[in-house]
């Protein structure tokens, strides 16, 4: 029987405790958990088609992050787990020092019970929940799990403990072990003759993913250009009605109607500004405006050194930004069709196709449903929804004022793209930090013509 042990804050906690070999859960707040179907068949397309999926998840280069996947079904779909490799060495470093041997080192997410259809599965670790959905799982703020399950229903998290404790014995399928790569033990249970017999797609996949340089080398193809080409023009045809001439127009096209759809869309900045400055922690975001005309103001605080960095890495991102002193105004984005930091014909081709479709879903998010509910019924919907018991107060000039006298950054981000998501202009916008942390918000909406 499985020795089940979970990885904790303060330690290894034994869930089960069989005396037989062990496996580890990591809940994993580091860890990003994404389902995806592959349409290819043979192996070398595959590992070509997961590494294009994993470049359009990554929030970086993927050459940059540890990935793993599992053993892909009969219908072609798998896990892909994506983590920074410094965390994941430092967890296994641990479990060295603590003198044990895992069989496996496993996401606690994915030993939740799969989801019923319109579900996900819940499990809390500390301040966290787990969450396991149909295509995505993570560790995220309990503040989240109603935004990331999407309108399918939730229950009441029980303690992670308790939920993996049910799971035992555990699923024969431990394929989604991290230590893939070079973080591989030197025998692995995979590598053995008789498993390679059944799985070697697997071995394809997950040999493409340590060794991302080679991977890239081959989708600098010449075929692999063109196909991208091709679905970049298709994708600018069904988005716009009409097919350009070629794949770079496609994609500016898509750009700038894009652009000319969103208007000064608030959250794509005010998200970009917020992950920055998670990364020069001696620098505190004070207060948010929204400027006439449309710039984002930022007012920071800190040391004139840390504010200047942290003011050169907001610079450095896809928004036009002006800093003024201890001030940083994030206007329109600059948004290239292609990758100038990319020269190979293929790398190019994919920036384009991968941006083109992020463009053609944005604009597609953007349309009016059939039968869709008044503004004013929407905006209440999404307040509701992230736990805010606010009703909106209509002002002249169809107008909406909301006023959040205590939201935690971690909700009021994602409520403010639903905003905007749901056809919502932000008029004006005012973020201020509370004593405690929290923040308030002030802010006007209108609803998008479209």
């Amino acid at each position: 029987m499985t020795r089940l042990l979970l990885a904790g804050a303060e330690g290894l906690e034994p869930v089960v405790d069989a005396g037989g070999p062990a496996v580890v859960a990591l809940p994993g707040e580091d860890i990003a958990l994404f389902r995806l179907r592959l349409e290819a068949t043979g192996r070398r397309a595959r590992a070509d088609e997961l590494a294009m999926k994993v470049a359009d998840l990554a929030a970086e280069d993927p050459a940059a992050l540890h990935m793993a996947v599992s053993r892909p079904d009969a219908e072609g779909r798998l896990w892909v787990a994506l983590m920074d490799p410094g965390r994941l060495e430092a967890r296994l470093d641990a479990l060295d020092k603590a003198g044990l041997s895992p069989e496996a080192v496993v996401p606690a997410a994915l030993l939740l019970p799969e989801p019923e259809p319109g579900a996900v599965s819940t499990a809390a670790a500390g301040t966290k929940v787990l969450v396991r959905g149909e295509t995505l799982a993570a560790c995220v703020e309990r503040d989240l799990v109603a935004h990331l399950a999407a309108g399918a229903r939730v229950a009441p998290p029980r303690p992670l403990a308790e939920a993996l404790r049910e799971r035992v014995p555990l699923p024969g399928d431990l394929s989604l072990d991290l230590r893939q790569g070079r973080f591989a033990p030197p025998v692995r249970w995979w590598r053995s003759r008789a498993f390679q017999a059944g799985i070697g797609l697997l071995l394809a996949l997950a040999a493409g993913l340590a060794a991302l340089p080679a991977v890239w080398a081959h989708l600098r193809a010449s075929r692999l250009a063109d196909a991208y080409d091709a679905a970049t023009l298709a994708i600018a045809e069904r988005a716009l009605g009409a097919r350009p001439e070629t794949a770079v127009a496609a994609a500016q096209a898509l750009a700038d109607a894009r652009r000319q759809a969103e208007g000064a869309a608030v959250a794509p900045r005010l998200s970009f500004a917020v992950a920055t400055l998670e990364r020069h922690p001696r620098v505190l975001l004070e207060t948010v405006l929204l400027e006439a005309g449309g710039p984002l103001a930022l007012g920071l605080s800190g040391e004139a050194g840390a504010v200047n960095a942290a003011a050169a890495a907001l610079a450095a991102g896809p928004f036009e930004s002006v800093q003024e002193g201890t001030t940083v105004r994030l206007g329109a984005a600059r948004r290239p069709a292609g990758s100038p930091a990319t020269p190979e014909a293929a790398r190019a081709a994919e920036a384009r196709m991968l941006a083109a479709r992020r463009d053609a879903l944005a604009l597609a998010a953007g349309r009016p449903a059939a039968g869709e509910a008044p503004f004013a019924a929407r905006i209440s919907g999404r307040l509701a929804r992230a736990g805010l018991e606010l009703v909106p107060e209509a002002q002249p000039g169809g107008l909406l004022a909301v006023s959040v006298p205590a939201v935690r950054s971690a909700v009021l981000l994602p409520l403010l793209a639903d905003f905007e998501l749901d056809g919502a202009t932000l008029t004006e916008l005012r973020i201020a930090r509370n004593s405690d942390r929290t923040l308030r918000a002030s802010l006007s909406l209108k609803e998008t013509p479209r």
